[in-house]
């Protein structure tokens, strides 16, 4: 059976429909995140991108937007900027881990591993303690060629009915599906100290979009620069989504 290449009805030219979404997703804007108390939530949470910056506050201000994905695939395109009253201000947008509290202990299955990564120890002789409650998984993304970006150390099921992982295992190999952070590390930066002056606004133009895997946040730093001042901030993001309602 031959392959299906739709043409044009009046010259026979190939009809090409070039896009950057995956397929089985739609597309949609958002300046706010997912709901956290449930998993299968799709938006309706507390975070949004926005700022109102007035005298006094702190000269570095943080937003991070947190989307529900174990269950409802979800890639970021691109986004939109507005700013009024801003002095060469400045954003820096990334994606960070949510981070998984530890403690320093003796004989168990976990180890440290250059200070910001949690792995397995299958001897029984680890050096730091987590409680099972704390363990919070980031997924490991795949690819545009469809591999996994990075290692995994640690396995689980999601349970989509509980809602909740299970069977949480070690891979020491390195093929998991998921990893641990004991601190805060930046994955990917889209915007690095973008400079924004007056009142204006920005459409940012990308072609390809990352995938956004459970367990990791956009991470918003706006600094007030110079002399202090007032100045309002507000953002959206282009997202493609299995599931945006």
């Amino acid at each position: 059976m031959g392959i299906y290449r739709p043409e044009s009805s009046y010259d026979n030219r190939q009809i090409v429909h070039a896009t950057p979404r995956y397929r089985g997703t739609s597309t949609c804007f958002t300046s706010i995140d997912d709901d956290q108390t449930d998993p299968s939530k799709i938006w309706g949470g507390s975070n949004k991108i926005k700022l109102d910056h007035v005298i006094a506050q702190p000269a570095s201000q943080t937003i991070y937007l947190d989307f529900n994905t174990i269950d409802n695939k979800t890639y970021i395109l691109t986004g939109f900027l507005h700013w009024h009253d801003a002095i060469f201000d400045e954003l820096t947008v990334s994606i960070v881990p949510q981070v998984t509290t530890y403690s320093t202990s003796t004989n168990t299955d976990y180890d440290l591993y250059n200070g910001y990564m949690i792995i397995p120890n299958g001897t029984s002789t680890g050096t730091i303690a987590v409680n099972d409650a704390d363990r919070k998984l980031v997924q490991v993304s795949l690819n545009e060629f469809g591999q996994k970006a990075s290692a995994g150390y640690w396995d689980a099921d999601y349970n989509t009915t509980t809602k909740q992982f299970e069977n949480i295992t070690a891979n020491a190999s390195g093929d998991g599906d998921f990893n641990m952070f004991s601190t805060e590390v930046i994955f990917h930066s889209y915007l690095n100290k973008f400079i924004m002056h007056g009142t204006d606004r920005e459409s940012l133009t990308a072609f390809d979009a990352d995938q956004l895997g459970h367990g990791t946040r956009l991470k918003f730093v706006l600094d007030t620069i110079g002399t202090d001042h007032n100045w309002q901030f507000n953002g959206a993001i282009v997202m493609f989504r299995e599931k945006s309602s």
